[in-house]
């Protein structure tokens, strides 16, 4: 069995681990707003290119919701609507999760690693407000966080683990990644670093 405590440094993923996620939300969402068969190009295992876009950066706001009328061929659908139906599966920070995590951070070295867009950022900014006061009383719990549609970089690939290791001086075999989606524990596993695979919305952190 693994013993998590003896790992000096943690990159905690946000979606899934501190953040409530419920991807099928996003999918019913845009089935009702679009179509039938229109959840075929988004899901927590896989996406179309737009929303691999939109997460490092490459392409604005209003290019991104132009691009989701395109691809379900629906053209009167408001902004609104599609950020609404974009940002469904955005639940709460856990207050329990989040204090735990604070005091992991008293005598470890604890990082944020999230794929995220900057609709998706803006929403889950409010929600920090709301649960925790601010989002300095979020993002200042970690030595630095770091959101992929502002590196231009994403998870699974490597130069994302690279540019976290390498800014912070980090020996992959004293640092544990967590994440709650299997690619990118892979993804993570190849540079040797340690890795925890969540899995479920409920899960317990009482093992750090």
């Amino acid at each position: 069995m693994t013993n998590y405590q003896n790992y000096k440094n943690i990159i905690f993923d946000f979606g899934g681990v501190l953040l409530e996620i419920d991807y099928r939300k996003t999918e019913d969402a845009f089935c009702e707003l679009m179509g039938d068969g229109s959840h075929a190009g988004f899901s927590q295992a896989s996406q179309s290119d737009l929303f691999n876009l939109i997460e490092v950066g490459a392409i604005s706001n209003d290019a991104f919701r132009q691009g989701l009328r395109d691809l379900f061929q629906k053209s009167d659908v408001s902004d609104r609507e599609l950020d609404l139906a974009w940002n469904a599966l955005l639940g709460t920070i856990p207050r329990d999760w989040f204090e735990h995590v604070k005091a992991v951070g008293e005598t470890r070295r604890i990082f944020l690693l999230s794929n995220t867009n900057a609709i998706h950022l803006d929403e889950v900014y409010r929600e920090m407000e709301r649960s925790l006061g601010s989002v300095e009383a979020f993002e200042s719990a970690f030595e630095k966080v770091y959101y992929s549609h502002r590196l231009g970089l994403r998870k699974p690939h490597r130069e994302i683990f690279e540019t976290v290791i390498q800014e912070n001086q980090l020996d992959p075999k004293d640092t544990l990644f967590i994440d709650d989606s299997i690619q990118h524990i892979q993804g993570a596993k190849e540079l040797g670093l340690g890795t925890h695979h969540l899995t479920g919305l409920i899960t317990d952190l009482q093992f750090l």
